[in-house]
């Protein structure tokens, strides 16, 4: 051939990409067995970082709790040529190929070398993983004494006469919502309803003036469903509610309307719910600042999600 060209001494990688990644999840069950399972998540997701000038690449955010990353699949931009090998072994080099799997679980090296031979750099990929999950919560013995709710008292409202006629009225909230708007509300058990149906539910917005009926109906099976006296709080954005003597916390996500169970969010071990011969413990809760106060009989633990920012 009479066309020419010159090899170019560029050695660099520019992009570095994980693909789907899946991470352990540890839970207990019904029956109080500790099971773990995996669920699958965008390695995409996590952006990784290269340093030009120390040659390395680091995800900008950890890797979410249990993340798994012994067999990764990923895809590498880069100019020249692309070898890779364990940082603890750089004897042996493996020619770069984005469908084969690579254990990056210790630091590992990608080398690239430039088309005309003369140059390459090393780069270490070290993927850092949390150590806690931050959607987890954290449990803390204390003996500090109880404070008071931090989201202050609610304004001028009247109980509906509907909840006053025959009802047993349970629990009084007022909350700002995450979008500021200031809410109360109430949680009853009507004359002639069983311990087993879901309560019912009064909302008020106070900028609006007007109670609304929350629809818990018997068939409602994500309703507030509490034998004993419930203790509502407003939390990072979320309702919980601990129920006297009750084993489940139960979390609402749309001020009240539906209670679910949340598997990261459990009692602490040890903490005794109901005395000896079964009588539930009466129980004080408030949200104070960054942590929930929880005081069950004598016992006192102050809860925070591990992630919690104001």
């Amino acid at each position: 051939s009479d066309d020419s060209g010159s090899l170019t001494d560029d050695c660099y990688i520019s992009s570095f990409v994980l693909w789907q990644m899946t991470r352990a999840v540890h839970a207990t069950t019904s029956d109080g067995t500790d099971t773990t399972y995996y669920v699958s998540f965008s390695g995409s997701a996590f952006t990784m970082l290269i340093d030009q000038r120390a040659q390395t690449i680091t995800p900008a955010t950890p890797l979410p709790e249990g993340a798994q990353t012994s067999r990764l699949l990923t895809t590498v931009s880069f100019t020249g040529a692309l070898v890779h090998a364990p940082a603890a072994d750089t004897t042996s080099w493996v020619a770069y190929d984005s469908k084969d799997s690579v254990d990056l679980s210790a630091p590992h090296i990608y080398r690239v070398i430039s088309a005309d031979g003369t140059a390459r750099r090393d780069y270490v990929v070290s993927l850092s993983v949390r150590t806690t999950d931050p959607d987890a919560y954290t449990w803390t013995r204390t003996d500090a004494p109880m404070p008071a709710a931090s989201d202050g008292s609610p304004g001028t409202w009247e109980v509906p006469a509907e909840v006053v006629a025959g009802a047993e009225l349970l629990d009084t909230l007022a909350y700002t919502q995450t979008n500021g708007n200031r809410r109360v509300l109430i949680a009853c058990r009507e004359a002639g309803a069983a311990a087993t149906e879901p309560l019912t539910l009064w909302s008020l917005l106070e900028d609006w003036g007007e109670w609304m009926r929350l629809d818990l109906s018997r068939d409602n099976a994500y309703g507030l469903v509490a034998p004993t006296r419930p203790h509502l709080v407003w939390y990072d954005g979320a309702l919980l509610a601990f129920v006297e003597g009750g084993a489940d916390i139960l979390v609402s996500r749309d001020n009240g309307i539906t209670w679910k169970t949340d598997y990261r969010l459990t009692y602490p071990d040890g903490l005794a719910l109901s005395a000896a011969d079964g009588t539930p413990l009466a129980m004080e809760a408030v949200a104070s600042g960054a942590e929930v106060w929880l005081q069950v009989g004598d016992a006192r633990w102050t809860l925070r999600r591990n992630g919690y920012t104001p």
